[in-house]
């Protein structure tokens, strides 16, 4: 028996139906493949992201370990300024600067790098002057008399005036006093250098009761001066009789060996 056309119809779209519904199912299943693809690449971009966040904290802590070894080497070697890894510095010395640089290789934690520093030095100015007496002095009559020696031979940094007989130091820093006097007489006076009116050496003849002509006494000192001190030698102790002898024989110099811009002493 025939089927009508109207059960064929139906058997068509029942098919019909069926295959939507095999295409629907595949559609579905393709869908959630792509959904759990996505769930699967979310995760590794947040695993990349978590890694890219301890790289970054990994890189600041090692950037921070570096500037600690470059500040250790700073400060052990003295360095004004260095540069790591083919780094530039900027270059800026002074006529009054020696340069000294160094290469040192620092460590730390998982990496060694290569620190090229610059150690800028100050250039000690040249301070020194010597001087003499002119002619034979006599006739003390004051305790505290400065002594001018007026024949001046060495003036280097123009500290010495040879009309007050005073010494002002230009730079702060450790200096050398030398102070010899002689006489030509029986007696001498007792000669003090003091730094701004305080102390520093006195004279002491080479016998006590000043008898001996010719006999030759020194005071000589190290001493930090400040910038402006004045240093002068001046009669301690006197006699009628005291002479101080003339020329190569009574001599007056100081020198700066260092600077030492913390002189206070």
């Amino acid at each position: 028996m025939e089927m009508s056309n109207e059960m064929k119809q139906l058997r068509l779209q029942h098919d019909k139906f069926l295959q939507n519904r095999k295409e629907l199912l595949l559609t579905l299943t393709e869908l959630q493949c792509i959904k759990d693809e996505q769930l699967k690449t979310k995760h590794v971009i947040a695993e990349l992201i978590i890694d890219l966040l301890k790289t970054n904290e990994k890189m600041k802590m090692l950037e921070k370990e570096k500037e600690g070894a470059i500040e250790g080497v700073k400060h052990t070697y003295g360095f004004q300024n260095v540069r790591t890894d083919g780094q530039k510095y900027s270059d800026n010395t002074h006529s009054n600067e020696t340069i000294q640089e160094k290469t040192i290789f620092a460590e730390f934690p998982g990496r060694k790098i290569n620190i090229r520093g610059v150690k800028r030095s100050p250039v000690v100015p040249k301070v020194a002057f010597r001087a003499t007496i002119s002619s034979t002095l006599s006739g003390f009559n004051n305790r505290g008399q400065a002594l001018v020696f007026d024949n001046v031979q060495l003036n280097i940094g123009d500290g010495y005036s040879k009309h007050s007989g005073i010494f002002r130091a230009p730079v702060a820093g450790l200096y050398v006093v030398l102070l010899t006097i002689s006489t030509d007489s029986s007696t001498i006076p007792d000669v003090l250098v003091v730094r701004n009116g305080s102390r520093l050496c006195a004279t002491v003849p080479s016998v006590v009761d000043h008898s001996y002509a010719g006999s030759p006494c020194t005071c000589n000192v190290m001493a930090k001066l400040m910038q402006g001190d004045e240093v002068w030698p001046q009669v301690y102790s006197r006699k009628a009789t005291d002479r101080i002898r003339d020329c190569m024989w009574s001599t007056f110099s100081v020198a700066l060996l260092s600077m030492d811009g913390s002189a206070s002493s």
